[in-house]
């Protein structure tokens, strides 16, 4: 690195590390101008092909070679650069960036500061510092910012559309997929997160606005710490709409198994249909959504926490509603085709809406157990327990319900159906719910009691004298 001038003109370097393992590097222009104190000059471009993936880049540093080999350090004032190939969005990652760089022999450290870099739509600064330690595994801090940050541009994430019978078909990514091998060992099987164990690391991570899943997060904040496999998730928050989140975890990695995942959500005020789309989930029960709760299972994605996740949360859904059903219309039509002396509404909506919905709920195996629900709202009150099949898509809820308004008729008819407990019985698929009632048996029950109540008032107000009538009643009485 004694060389005053270097120049390298459109040549080749092919890098074979190991087998399978082969890096070429195409097109390769390095311009190095060095003075008498070792400061250099470095204007580089190349294009390198690995696994794949193509990367173009050019970039242009001034170099301080000063304290060569011992300490070195880089002003890399502009890089550009265009990343494409597999497992990637159709249209590539590109983007520019500049850092601060210095590296130290002994003890080994390299600090990446004022770095700032783009890709796509989003950006990204702060300061990467790493270390080797006396075990030989890495340390890293890392401490980023960014106004804005899209993970659906970066990952070629794109919404789902909707079917011909309006349900939601999960979108088909904007990736170049990889090539099919005939190796069936998957990365779940030989534990997609092993790479934790070879470092330790402390992660900040702040934004002013994260896109997800087509979700706008706002205010974005997340702080973790990994031990070599032991990571703990010491918060993750943000706004989303008018709602907040925020969460507490950790995650353990042993030998090559799926993570060991434990999570504290809190959940205020999140509008839940927005969310549902975003994960192409039926959007049967939508409203604001309160939570709080504890999980544990193996596995990070959405398939595992519908199969391999347990735990219990108490929920509590704002301006709920229930679609494609309502209760109301059902209750009521059933009384209606059996007794002529009440009628209903003229017309009713397609869903059915509560004020405020609660719930207690225990998660096992994909079962999502609702052990206790109430609600409520000026037209019904509804109360029960059930369950749902998170991975089937499925549910199965007995419910207590009382339809407070829309009668009309005979007073002591209406009166007695306001009164009226019903069980409804909410089964089968979230597309496609199917239900059960027997509103008239119940409407006679109380009818019959109503009866008995009045009867067993005369004969109370009759009982020292033994007449016909009492006798009659009596009779009456022994055959309701």
């Amino acid at each position: 690195l004694n060389i005053k001038k270097v120049q390298v003109r459109d040549s080749l370097l092919i890098w074979q590390q190991d087998k399978d393992d082969q890096i070429n590097m195409r097109d390769i222009n390095l311009s190095i101008d060095q003075d008498s104190a070792r400061q250099a000059s470095i204007e580089l471009s190349s294009r390198i092909n690995r696994n794949q993936r193509d990367l173009n880049f050019k970039l242009a540093a001034n170099v301080d070679l000063s304290s060569y080999p011992q300490r070195y350090s880089a002003v890399v004032s502009n890089f550009d650069y265009q990343l494409s190939g597999v497992g990637l969005p159709t249209s590539g990652i590109a983007g520019m960036g500049s850092a601060t760089v210095s590296y130290q022999q002994q003890p080994q450290q390299i600090d990446i500061s004022n770095l700032l870099v783009t890709a796509n739509q989003s950006q990204l600064q702060g300061r990467i510092q790493g270390a080797m330690q006396e075990n030989g595994t890495s340390a890293y801090k890392v401490d980023l910012q960014s106004a804005a940050l899209n993970l659906d541009n970066l990952f070629g994430w794109t919404p789902p559309t909707e079917g011909a019978d309006g349900s939601a078909n999960t979108a088909e990514q904007a990736t170049l997929r990889s090539p099919v091998t005939s190796n069936p060992e998957s990365t779940a099987q030989i534990g997609e997160m092993a790479f934790l164990r070879d470092f330790t690391a402390e992660l900040k991570i702040q934004a002013n606005e994260v896109i997800y899943h087509g979700l706008k997060l706002a205010d974005f904040s997340l702080a973790a710490q990994n031990e070599q496999g032991n990571a703990t998730l010491q918060n993750i928050s943000g706004r989303l709409g008018k709602g907040t989140f925020q969460a507490q975890g950790t995650l353990a990695v042993v030998d090559n198994q799926p993570a060991q995942v434990s999570l504290t959500p809190q959940i205020e005020n999140i509008t839940l249909e927005p969310v549902l789309h975003a994960f192409s989930q039926p959007d049967a029960l939508v409203g604001d959504l309160t939570l709080t709760g504890k999980f544990n299972g193996t596995g990070m994605t959405l398939v595992d926490v519908m199969q391999n996740w347990d735990g219990h949360a108490h929920i509590s859904l704002a301006n709920a509603r229930l679609q494609g059903m309502n209760i109301q219309q059902l209750i009521q039509q059933a009384v209606i085709r059996n007794h002529s002396d009440v009628s209903g509404k003229d017309s009713y909506s397609d869903y059915t809406k509560v004020q405020e919905l609660k719930a207690d709920t225990v998660l096992r195996n994909g079962i999502l157990r609702i052990t206790r629900f109430f609600g409520s709202s000026e037209i019904l009150t509804v109360g029960g327990s059930g369950l749902v099949n998170l991975e089937n898509q499925s549910c199965d809820m007995n419910l207590n319900v009382r339809v407070l308004e829309g009668w009309n008729g005979k007073d002591s008819v209406v009166k007695a159906l306001q009164n009226a407990v019903i069980p409804l019985r909410i089964y089968g698929p979230w597309q496609q719910l199917s239900y059960s009632l027997d509103a008239d048996k119940v409407l006679r029950d109380q009818l019959q009691q109503k009866a008995k109540d009045a009867l067993n008032n005369w004969l109370s107000k009759h009982q020292d004298k033994d007449t016909k009538d009492k006798k009659d009643v009596e009779r009456l009485l022994n055959k309701l």
